[in-house]
């Protein structure tokens, strides 16, 4: 038996089923697909379109070459090396080529199925496969677009020399000699005509072979809108099925990034760095539940399992999640109640009862896409929240007028992460290279900023230099920068610090490690030590007439002589004349 025959015949038969790179995807795959590929298929093509998506509201990109290579270079760094050369319009007739070609026509069915349900999953697929269709549309060869069009019966031919000259003299100018044009009905080219690009003669549009562009766009939605209305109507037929049931109606809501799930000891944070994170490195969605938790004493079952799970996911721990939600719950209640009705749940999301699950944080588009009633605390600000209410959130958080107006533009076109974005852009005067995509991710890129690192970088010394030492759950401090608890008592001095560093011929930076040397020093002579933070300026009353601050080191200048207050009656004078600069 030839079996090499065969081959070649098994491969001309799945090449004339998929012979070409773009599809109007009029046609569903009638093979067998495994449900690993059929899980797999899915989760690559919702990857790069997540990622267009990201390119096109980013605008990175001006134009469609740009678009073209950012979006390759994206893709080969998610290992979508396939989708990266289909984009491309570089397939051939390998067998890889081919079967590259068959996942892109059963994965855009697969999402059919999965984004026909509501109104805005529906939206928000169409306008994907759109810009996806469009680059691709761009990136074909002159003789793959003239393949294109001849399979899927898309007859527009070019005009005679005798319509091109009567068009010419009718249009004044607009149309031209030497250019090919193409005749479609007006209603094809609506866009075209909106923005008056075309020359309109007897119902007819003169359009050229770049704009042709405009009517395979019109085609594709219109036909992928009816599709997706069709799927709507008929999805429950297929609901039952208990093979697909989880794809279908999670994979929307599926996050590919990061899970967040676990965190090092060096990420870990301290419940006492708590406030101060939650004012400069949380999302507002985050910042509003802990606002919520913080005067109501309270959070229902959806915002506390959304808070919960976001505290866990940026390193507090299990002890300490347990000591800050009864501190706030016993406000309300006695301990006995808290304890008999909300700590399972908190060690539940810890993995410590039920089946002892590694739970991960909430993703934006779990978030977004949840389901937020009347009284409901938890969801997306940008997505939940009225306009109205909105806008005075984000005027608390000074928030410029022209910046709300762009955000809420940006909320208006249901683009809720890109708005999230350009919130977090504002508060930490940089610009991300990726959109925030999870509340988490949010929290990661901010303490990476200088304000935001010097408050996540009180726990880590810590809890290595406490290690061992019974923790006070009642006595509020706040973290060690640098290992040690000090309790600084600021005394003025009138002579700046500029003009000491001046003197002494060292930066801002060089006179914060030196004192921290110092007080490292300090520290072996003394038994215990309260605490010490570089973080932003706060004042806290403590224990009747000691004060305990923060001091940032931009606000540094304004200080060089400190007390340093060891437990019990030593105390430690530190001047700057002292620091080894």
């Amino acid at each position: 038996m030839n079996f090499l025959k065969t081959r070649r015949s098994k491969k001309a038969q799945v090449l004339v089923q998929y012979p070409c790179d773009l599809q109007l995807y009029k046609t569903p795959p009638t093979e067998e697909i495994s449900l690993t590929d059929f899980d797999k298929y899915a989760i690559n093509r919702l990857k790069v379109l997540r990622a267009m998506e990201q390119l096109t509201l980013k605008r990175t990109a001006s134009t469609n070459d740009e678009l073209k290579t950012a979006l390759v270079a994206e893709l080969k760094k998610q290992s979508l090396n396939g989708y990266a050369k289909l984009i491309q319009g570089n397939l051939g007739d390998s067998e890889d080529d081919i079967l590259m070609r068959r996942e892109d026509i059963a994965s855009h069915f697969i999402l059919r199925l999965v984004y026909c349900r509501t109104e805005d999953l529906r939206r928000w697929l169409l306008l994907r496969e759109l810009d996806l269709f469009k680059l691709r549309w761009h990136c074909l060869a002159p003789a793959k677009r003239k393949q294109f069009l001849e399979l899927n019966n898309l007859d527009y031919s070019v005009i005679s020399d005798e319509d091109r000259n009567e068009a010419i003299m009718k249009s004044k100018g607009l149309v031209k000699h030497n250019t090919d044009y193409y005749k479609v009905h007006w209603s094809e080219v609506c866009d075209l005509v909106r923005s008056r690009k075309v020359f309109l003669m007897d119902g007819f549009a003169f359009i050229t072979s770049s704009e042709i562009i405009s009517v395979l766009t019109s085609h594709f939605r219109s036909h992928l809108a009816h599709c997706l209305s069709i799927a709507a109507r008929k999805i429950d037929n297929i609901d039952d099925d208990t093979r697909l049931h989880p794809t279908l109606h999670n994979l929307h809501n599926a996050y590919a990034g990061e899970s967040y799930a676990k965190t090092t000891s060096t990420d870990q944070i301290s419940l006492e760095s708590l406030e101060a994170l939650s004012r400069k490195s949380f999302p507002l969605c985050m910042q509003q539940l802990h606002r919520t938790l913080r005067s109501e004493h309270h959070l229902r079952h959806g915002a506390r399992q959304q808070y919960s799970l976001f505290l866990k996911g940026i390193g507090l721990s299990l002890e300490d999640a347990m000591t800050f939600w009864r501190s706030e719950f016993t406000k309300k209640m006695d301990v006995d109640k808290f304890d008999k009705n909300y700590a399972y749940n908190i060690r539940h999301n810890y993995g410590q009862e039920g089946k002892r699950t590694n739970y991960t944080p909430y993703s934006c588009n779990k978030i977004i896409m949840s389901s937020v009633g009347a009284g409901d605390q938890h969801g997306c600000p940008f997505r939940h929240n009225d306009q109205a209410s909105l806008k005075s959130l984000l005027q608390t958080n000074g928030v410029s007028s022209a910046d709300i107006s762009e955000m809420m533009e940006l909320v208006s076109k249901n683009n809720y992460q890109m708005a999230c974005t350009k919130y977090f852009e504002l508060k930490h005067g940089r610009e991300l290279l990726d959109a925030i995509r999870h509340p988490n991710q949010y929290f990661s890129e901010s303490v990476k900023t200088p304000a935001g690192n010097v408050a996540i970088a009180q726990t880590t010394a810590n809890q290595k230099g406490a290690k061992g030492e019974n923790k006070d759950p009642n006595k509020m401090d706040t973290g060690d920068d640098f290992g040690m608890k000090v309790v600084l008592t600021l005394k003025p001095w009138m002579p700046k610090l500029r003009h000491q560093m001046e003197k002494f011929k060292c930066s801002l930076l060089q006179f914060v490690r030196s004192l921290y040397m110092h007080i490292c020093s300090v520290r072996q002579t003394a038994e215990k030590l309260h605490w010490i933070s570089f973080a932003s300026v706060y004042v806290k009353q403590k224990s009747g007439s000691i004060l305990s601050v923060f001091i940032h080191p931009i606000s540094a200048y304004k200080y060089c002589k400190y007390t340093a207050r060891v437990e019990g009656e030593t105390k430690v004078k530190l001047n700057f004349s002292d620091l080894k600069l």
